[in-house]
């Protein structure tokens, strides 16, 4: 064997182990590459699943908090028309019950004054006189009690079989013949009233009635002898 340059033989199998060898590298090169680029588009693709999961369920709650605060708004405005309905419904309630207790306040004062002006009223007979010619009596009256404006309403004529009613308030008049202007006796005032009783005839000697009602409710009799 000579010295000096290799032999072709063994120069050429080097070269093509070296070529095998980085085919066989850069093959290796490639299925990693693949692979690395393979998993990191499903690493893509899986955070922009992650991504749209986290956005849906965003959304989702978005909506949902939205109804609730829908619902929560419409309870307390449903709270708040309830609760202005009460009070509206009070305040009538209580305008109502002092507006009857104002009427029921009025109404008891104008019956005390009433009734206290009627048991001040005293009216008294003084004198009745009949007219058998005419059949008229005449009733001579007295106001003796503590109040003015003393009105007479009816008088009635009277005995154990009959009674007799006038059919509307008789004339007041004064001691001299004139009538009264305001047709009321005041206090210690006197007057008198003509009631015809015909075609009635009173017996002479017989004792009959006389009542005197005023407008204000009072009874006042006497008895006197035709």
């Amino acid at each position: 064997m000579k010295s000096g340059k290799p032999y072709p033989s063994i120069i050429s199998f080097h070269r093509i182990q070296s070529y095998s060898v980085s085919t066989q590298c850069l093959a290796r090169l490639n299925r990693h590459l693949t692979i690395t680029r393979v998993e990191g588009h499903g690493i893509s693709k899986a955070k922009q699943r992650i991504s749209r999961e986290r956005r849906g369920r965003s959304r989702y709650k978005l909506v949902i908090r939205k109804r609730l605060d829908k619902r929560a708004v419409s309870a307390v405005i449903s709270a708040v028309i309830l609760t202005g309905a009460a009070i509206a419904l009070g305040f009538a309630v209580l305008a109502w019950s002092q507006s009857r207790s104002s009427e029921y306040i009025k109404d008891y004062g104008e019956a005390t004054d009433a009734e206290i002006a009627r048991l001040k009223e005293r009216l008294t007979v003084e004198y009745v006189f009949y007219n058998s010619s005419t059949r008229t009596i005449r009733i001579f009256l007295l106001n003796s009690g503590a109040i003015n404006d003393t009105k007479i309403q009816s008088v009635y004529v009277r005995n154990s079989t009959w009674n007799w009613v006038t059919s509307s308030p008789p004339s007041l008049k004064s001691f001299n013949g004139a009538s009264i202007p305001d047709q009321d006796l005041d206090m210690g005032e006197e007057g008198y009233v003509d009631v015809v009783l015909s075609p009635i005839a009173l017996q002479a000697g017989r004792y009959y009635f006389v009542r005197i009602v005023t407008e204000r409710g009072s009874i006042f009799e006497s008895e006197f002898v035709a």
